[in-house]
């Protein structure tokens, strides 16, 4: 943090923050673009999700760290991690951020992760939702439970941003950050392309340790996909409204780094335009 400082560098910090509020004098150092804490629902919940090695609860500790963060005026994002044996429990989580005041706080906001199977590890594949399961879960869910979306308002693609702006975003050309603006180092020495590849068998680009090493065929690679890269996207009426999706979604699907990882645009926006617009259902804005 001290080094981060002297140079003006802003940090990022994911954490699973059970002992967040004891770092934050260190934390202060640095300017501090944002921390990321997991909470995967109330109590009970997070509980049984996210409990200590060995048992024991991790809610409370969290929620005096964010507590803390929050009055030190530094930014969290509060992450939620989705599937099917939770989303119902989002409202619960949401009126208790409500009831805390988090979602006044100019430094808070939230970020809902879908729990997805990315190299053939999860024990429960039946409890994980595809993307537009997800999307179409929470639409249903905020319709039931309005302070779902005091809480946390999906992008649903592009919808949130034509809501708030009145316009549309910059072009999307490419979604995948690996080897641009995300590399990732891991505790054998070895460089990956980003968080998601790390620790898989031949995807490392490199080494830091014992050596610096550089495997510039393979970065050039992960550098050079972009939807005018990508074949199948090139003609696809929402290929800037996607970018392509994940480089290594798409290559553990196909085999192949410059192919698809489709996303659902027009559904999404659909759903999203139902959402910021009630009075109107998805077939009458589409």
């Amino acid at each position: 943090m001290d080094r981060a400082a002297a140079r003006g560098m802003e940090v990022a910090i994911v954490t699973n923050g059970h002992r967040l509020a004891e770092y934050l004098p260190i934390l202060r150092r640095a300017k501090v673009r944002e921390i990321q804490v997991t909470l995967d629902g109330p109590r009970e919940i997070h509980d049984r999700r996210r409990p200590l090695l060995g048992g024991g609860s991790t809610f409370d500790a969290i929620v005096a760290g964010v507590d803390a963060t929050l009055a030190a005026g530094i930014p969290v994002n509060l992450r939620v991690v989705i599937d099917r044996d939770n989303l119902e429990a989002l409202p619960a989580l949401a009126n208790f951020a409500i009831e805390r005041g988090w979602t006044k706080a100019p430094s808070f906001k939230t970020q809902l992760g879908r729990n997805y199977e990315l190299h053939h590890c999860h024990t429960g594949p039946q409890v994980l939702y595809s993307r537009l399961e997800m999307y179409e879960a929470l639409f249903d869910l905020a319709q039931r439970h309005p302070e779902v979306l005091e809480f946390h308002r999906p992008a649903y693609s592009i919808a949130k941003y034509l809501f708030d702006n009145g316009s549309t975003p910059p072009p999307l050309f490419d979604a995948c950050s690996g080897c641009k603006t995300e590399w990732a180092f891991d505790h054998t020495g070895r460089i990956y392309s980003c968080t998601a590849t790390v620790g898989k068998v031949g995807e490392e680009v490199g080494t830091f340790w014992p050596a610096v090493t550089r495997d510039d065929a393979e970065i050039t690679r992960w550098q050079d996909r972009d939807v005018l890269a990508i074949e199948a996207c090139r003609e696809c009426p929402v290929r800037l409204a996607c970018g392509g999706g994940c480089a290594s979604v798409a290559r553990n699907r196909t085999g192949d780094l410059h192919s698809t990882d489709c996303r659902p645009i027009r559904e999404l926006l659909e759903l999203g335009t139902a959402a910021y617009l009630p009075g109107l259902d998805a077939g009458e804005k589409s």
